[in-house]
């Protein structure tokens, strides 16, 4: 475990155990980012996990539909206590269940829904199918899965921390080892990028995004991970509740896809889509509602623009509780740039 202070209210910490929960995350559903864990363990001992743990992959696999991260959101009750495995288990399972269901679906975005709604829904058919209905309106989850989520949470954490610790061989130690230069370049990073910007101007710097929830927070968690199913991913909860922001880091280059290239492409050539881009790109995040009345357009419009540029990984959106925020992927901007320099550049 290494753990860093970088000033008065900043941490840089990089762990073991939380790789393995990451390790854990992409095998439960089916690496889409990634096939580090393909690599690492060999696809016979994946395959000897899903056998094992039929009922975590099921209901996990749906859950990450509509909460990938959900059994990371109550992370921000637990720092700043060191992370180990055992101890953020123990955490879990001690956790009220209406405190965890609250945390990992994001309920505080959700004003119009309260505590008696989520102890209602552990035990009546009824109110948990109106909970799914508040918290994915998209329909993404079934209604099965989101019962066993709600009244076998402790079977579910179980499983996921047995699995994790399955994977801890001597391939995911190696794996480990071989990234120990990355996670030094990225402290080095983080103490250049700290010494010249506020904690959360640095973050949006390596987010590639504006934040649309600004805090204000008190103290500052930046994480790398190896096995980190995405580029990079914040916690942090609205205002005023607003205290830690915890942001975990991708110690992996980004991979060059020409399928992802030719959709950002795709999603350049209309004219709508450009303009809503050349709005974000000129300052902070903003609302759907905003972005219609600035462009004169209709609010499904941009829905329905904004949500191609998401697929795309163009914008970022933020989910506040006035509404939706959206902002310009800096980042996903940048990885097209390099693309088609690479592709297209003189040789």
């Amino acid at each position: 475990m290494l753990d860093v202070a970088l000033g008065e209210n900043c941490r840089f910490a990089y762990s073991r155990d939380w790789e393995l929960l990451f390790a854990a995350q992409n095998v439960l559903t089916g690496e889409p980012v990634h096939k580090l864990c393909s690599q690492v363990f060999g696809g016979e001992a994946l395959e000897a996990w899903r056998r094992q743990y039929p009922f975590l992959f099921e209901v996990h696999g749906e859950l990450a539909e509509l909460s990938p991260f959900w059994y990371w959101e109550p992370l921000l009750r637990y720092v700043p206590r060191p992370f180990t495995l055992d101890g953020y288990e123990a955490f879990l399972l001690e956790l009220p269940r209406e405190d965890l269901i609250h945390d990992a679906l994001s309920l505080d975005f959700h004003p119009e829904l309260d505590r008696t709604q989520v102890t209602t829904a552990l035990t009546e058919d009824g109110a948990a199918a109106a909970l799914l209905a508040a918290v994915d309106p998209k329909g993404q989850l079934r209604f099965l899965p989101f019962q066993a989520f709600l009244r076998q949470t402790d079977r579910l954490l179980r499983e996921l921390f047995t699995l994790a610790r399955a994977m801890d061989t001597p391939a995911f130690a190696a794996a480990l080892d071989g990234a120990a230069p990355q996670v030094q370049a990225e402290l080095k990073a983080a103490r250049e990028g700290l010494a010249n910007q506020d904690p959360l101007a640095y973050s949006q710097q390596r987010m590639g995004k504006t934040f649309g929830n600004r805090g204000p927070y008190t103290d500052f968690y930046f994480f790398p991970s190896l096995f980190l199913p995405v580029r990079a991913c914040r916690f942090f909860r609205p205002a005023p509740w607003a205290r830690d922001q915890i942001l975990f880091l991708s110690l992996r280059p980004a991979a060059g896809n020409p399928k992802t290239t030719v959709q950002q492409l795709k999603a350049l050539a209309d004219e709508t889509r450009f303009r809503i881009l050349s709005l974000l790109a000129q300052g902070p995040a903003q609302r759907g509602l905003d972005i219609a009345k600035t462009l004169h357009l209709a609010p499904s419009t941009v829905s329905h623009h904004m949500e191609q540029l998401r697929q795309a990984g163009l914008v970022h959106e933020e989910q506040l509780k006035d509404g939706k925020y959206y902002s310009l992927s800096r980042n996903g901007m940048q990885e097209l740039l390099e693309a088609l320099h690479k592709t297209f550049q003189n040789r």
